[in-house]
């Protein structure tokens, strides 16, 4: 399991500056936040940069580009009934998708976040996941020409975690992951081992953040989401993927509250995670390392 943190921490930073701090950082890499082309919201929008150039800073740094996160959502009604299915707005999402999978394999990097979201009026939840599993599958479709997968997220019907597996199963793609917030999951009712358990092996990101009991952001550890018991549940059912720690500083505005920069909270962070995570990788290398011999134990 390897770590990395979400540039919604540092929207202000150049790229330079994110894989500079990387360099220097407990994480092993970093998840780049695109709000699509010709977006200027962040300094560092990966869409912006060639991906020579970004796939040349990373390697400089020797950080990794773990996941590119978008804003996708395959929700969209079809308008007309029926006959809206010929018209580019209902491809368009799968589109979107399709391109910024393109672009995460020239960037080399292999994991693309995207959103089902939520039932369109008083259309049935059998229309709605007709809907979004075939998107999905077309997206997913793509991945697969590509070295991709996408991950899709608990998030508005699908926030629990057996609501995101029952979606998984219904699309039933190899290249169709979970990218499993922690902090929705848990605002949803989720138990950590058994969402662990709902979504094992099929899980690519395992996305990070305290807030407090009023629902803001905190400090890792300090708040009220069960971070720490769900890496350790997702890693006793075989997660090696990343970990993604978020600090939601871009959204500071839209919270009405004052967050501290990422250079003050995301270094703590990251070696708050390390120290969790550490552990779990020593005992699994001692396992492995366990041989059954006649005057030792059997250690697996």
């Amino acid at each position: 399991m390897r770590i990395a943190f979400s540039t919604l921490a540092c929207p202000e930073w150049t790229l330079s500056q994110v894989f500079e701090f990387g360099e220097d950082s407990a994480f092993d890499g970093v998840e780049l936040r695109t709000f699509a082309e010709p977006s200027m919201q962040f300094a560092c929008e990966p869409l912006l940069t060639s991906t020579d150039k970004l796939r040349r800073m990373a390697s400089g740094a020797g950080f990794e580009m773990a996941a590119l996160a978008t804003s996708c959502r395959f929700d969209q009604p079809v308008f007309p009934p029926v006959l809206g299915r010929a018209l580019p707005t209902y491809t368009r999402p799968i589109s979107d998708a399709q391109a910024f999978v393109r672009f995460a394999d020239d960037l080399e990097c292999p994991i693309v976040r995207v959103f089902a979201f939520e039932p369109q009026g008083r259309e049935s939840l059998a229309s709605f996941f007709r809907r979004v599993g075939e998107r999905l599958r077309a997206v997913a479709d793509s991945a697969r020409a590509r070295n991709a997968v996408v991950a899709v997220e608990n998030a508005g019907a699908f926030g629990a975690a057996e609501d995101l597996a029952a979606l998984l199963d219904e699309v039933d793609h190899p290249r169709l992951r979970a990218s499993y917030n922690v902090a929705v999951g848990a605002w949803c009712g989720d138990d950590p081992a058994e969402a662990a358990t709902a979504l094992a092996g099929r899980t690519s990101l395992l996305r990070i953040k305290d807030v407090d009991a009023s629902g803001m952001p905190s400090a890792l550890g300090s708040g009220e989401v069960p971070n720490r018991e769900a890496i350790e549940a997702f890693f006793a059912q075989g997660f090696r993927g990343w970990g993604v720690y978020e600090w939601d500083r871009a959204w500071a505005a839209d919270l009405d509250a004052t967050i501290a920069p990422a250079a003050e909270a995301v270094p703590a962070a990251g070696d708050l995670l390390r120290s969790w995570v550490t552990p779990l990788v020593s005992v699994t290398s001692e396992k492995l390392r366990g041989v059954r011999t006649p005057d030792a134990p059997v250690t697996m």
